[in-house]
C-alpha cells in the first residue's frame, strides 16, 4: 500500500504517507522516498480574505502577546515607513480585549515605544506609531533583543507569544554574526517566544532573516515593494488568529530494517536510522509536506511496515490538551521487476518540487562565488527534470508548470552582466521561491489545489 492516513478525527491535526512507489523487487535494497502530510482541521472560514478572517471573534482562539519589532533607519523614509506604520495599526485593530502588544522601533538604537500590555486605548497607540520617523544606521540586535525583553514580559503558556522583525537593511551595529542571532532565536523558542521576519527591498539579508525565522519557529516573507507591507502583516495575523497546534513534534521511524536516510528542506536529528524534527504551530486549514528518504534492505516477498512516525503536540482546539498519535505505512515486495513500481505522483511531486527549492538555494550560493554558469545550470538541470516528470503524466499539473515557468525565468536573469540590483532581486527571488515550497506557505499550497 502506497497510501495511508491515520488519525483520530478529533485531533486537530491529520497526518498521511505517501510512499514513492507502492511495489519493491524482491530481495534487492535500495532507496525510496515518503511524503508525510499534516493537515491541521478547518473552521469553515476557508476562502474568506485575510481581512475578513481578522476581523472576526473567535471565542476558541489562544490569546495573542506579540512584539513588534520595526526598523525605522533612514533607508526606510519615505513609502517604506509609510506602509509600515499602516500595517501596524492594522495590526492595533485586530487586537482583541485579551491580546497583548508592544512595540519597538531600532536604528542605531533601540527604542519602545509602547510597553507590553493590553491595548485598551488604540488610539493612544496609533498616535505613537505616527510619531515614528526614520533615520540612522541598522542595530538589528538592539532592536530584537529588546522586543524579545517586551514578549518574555507577558509570556505564558497557553497563548501564542510572537515577535515580529521588519526590516530593509544589513544588520551594520550590534551584534551582526548571523550564527549568534540564530542562537538567540532558538533560545527564545525554547522559552515560548517565536520569530517571524519581514525584509523589504533589496538591501536586506535575506539569508540572516530565513535563519532567524527557521531558528524561532516562525514564518519568513519577502516584500519586494513597499505597498505589499500591510498584506505581509494581515497573513501574519491571520495566521496567529488561528493557530489549532503548538509544540510540535514529528519522530520518524524506519521499520523492518528501513532506515531514514534523509528529510529534504528541514534539519533533523538522526539517531540510529530514525528522525526527530520540531515543527512550527500549525494554523487553521494549513497544510504541510514533508519529504523523507528511506534506505531499505532486500526485502523477501510480502507485505512490509516500512516507516511509523509519531506526531505529538499540545492540541489549541481541545483544551490544550497533549495530543499524539501514529501513523505506519506498509508496501509489498514482489518478484518479476528490478525496480520499484507502481509510481506515486502525487508524492514524487512533492519531492521533485523540493529538490529543486534545495537546487534554488545552491544556486544562489555559486552566485555569490562568481560563477554564473554553475548557478545557472543548476536551475537548467532541475528544469529538465521537471520538464521530464511533466511528460511522464497525462494529467496537466499547474503546479510543475509554474515551477517550470519560475525556473526558465530566474535562469535567464542569470549572467555575468547583469546589475547589481538584478542580481541581488535573482539572489532574494531563490531563496525566497526555495523558503516558500520547503515551508509550505501559502503560495504553495494555494498551486497545489489548483
Amino acid at each position: 500500500m502506497s497510501h495511508q492516513n491515520t488519525g483520530d478525527i478529533a485531533s486537530s491535526i491529520q497526518a498521511q504517507i505517501g510512499l514513492s512507489h507502492g511495489i519493491l523487487p524482491v530481495n534487492r535494497p535500495g532507496k525510496l522516498w515518503a511524503v508525510i502530510e499534516l493537515s491541521a482541521a478547518g473552521s469553515g472560514q476557508t476562502g474568506e480574505s485575510a481581512d475578513e478572517a481578522c476581523g472576526k471573534a473567535d471565542p476558541e482562539r489562544l490569546p495573542l502577546n506579540i512584539s513588534a519589532v520595526l526598523d525605522r533607519s533612514g533607508s526606510m523614509s519615505g513609502q517604506p515607513i509609510e506602509q509600515v506604520k499602516q500595517a501596524t495599526k492594522f495590526l492595533v485593530e485586530q487586537i482583541g480585549a485579551s491580546d497583548v502588544l508592544s512595540l519597538t522601533i531600532f536604528n542605531h538604537k533601540a527604542d519602545v515605544v509602547f510597553p507590553s500590555h493590553k491595548v485598551t486605548n488604540k488610539d493612544i497607540f496609533k498616535a505613537a506609531v505616527d510619531s515614528i520617523w526614520p533615520r540612522g544606521s541598522t542595530n538589528l540586535s538592539g532592536g530584537l533583543l529588546r522586543g524579545y525583553e517586551e514578549a518574555l514580559r507577558e509570556c505564558r503558556p497557553g497563548q501564542v507569544n510572537r515577535a515580529l522583525l521588519l526590516t530593509d537593511g544589513m544588520a551594520n551595529v550590534g551584534v551582526t554574526d548571523p550564527d549568534v542571532l540564530s542562537a538567540k532565536a532558538g533560545s527564545m523558542l525554547e522559552k515560548g517566544v517565536s520569530l517571524s521576519t519581514v525584509g523589504v527591498g533589496l538591501d536586506f539579508d535575506e539569508d540572516l532573516l530565513i535563519a532567524l525565522a527557521e531558528a524561532g519557529g516562525g514564518s519568513y516573507y519577502y516584500v519586494k515593494d513597499a505597498e505589499d507591507i500591510p498584506g505581509v502583516f494581515s497573513a501574519e495575523l491571520k495566521g496567529l488568529l488561528s493557530v489549532v497546534a503548538q509544540g510540535i513534534t514529528l519522530k520518524v521511524h524506519g521499520l523492518s530494517g528501513c532506515k531514514v536516510t534523509g528529510v529534504l528542506g528541514y534539519r533533523p536529528s538522526f539517531s540510529d536510522g530514525n528522525a526527530s524534527l520540531l515543527l512550527p504551530d500549525m494554523f487553521r486549514d494549513e497544510e504541510k509536506w514533508l519529504a523523507v528518504e528511506i534506505t531499505h534492505p532486500a526485502l523477501p516477498e510480502g507485505e512490509h511496515p516500512v516507516l511509523r512516525i509519531v506526531l505529538s503536540y499540545t492540541d489549541a482546539y481541545h483544551d490544550l490538551a497533549d495530543t499524539s498519535f501514529e501513523v505506519t505505512a506498509k508496501l509489498s515486495a514482489a518478484p518479476g521487476a528490478a525496480e520499484p513500481r507502481e509510481p506515486n505522483f502525487e508524492a514524487i511531486k512533492v519531492v521533485e518540487l523540493a529538490k529543486t527549492a534545495i537546487a534554488k538555494d545552491q544556486s544562489a550560493e555559486a552566485m555569490d562565488t562568481g560563477n554564473y554558469r554553475e548557478a545557472r545550470t543548476i536551475l537548467e538541470n532541475r528544469l529538465a527534470t521537471l520538464q521530464s516528470l511533466k511528460r511522464s503524466v497525462a494529467t496537466p499539473c499547474s503546479t510543475i508548470d509554474s515551477e517550470i515557468d519560475l525556473l526558465q525565468t530566474l535562469a535567464e536573469q542569470i549572467t555575468e552582466d547583469a546589475d547589481l540590483a538584478t542580481q541581488s532581486e535573482t539572489r532574494k527571488d531563490l531563496r525566497s521561491q526555495s523558503y516558500s515550497v520547503r515551508h509550505s506557505q501559502a503560495e504553495y499550497r494555494e498551486k497545489k489545489r489548483s
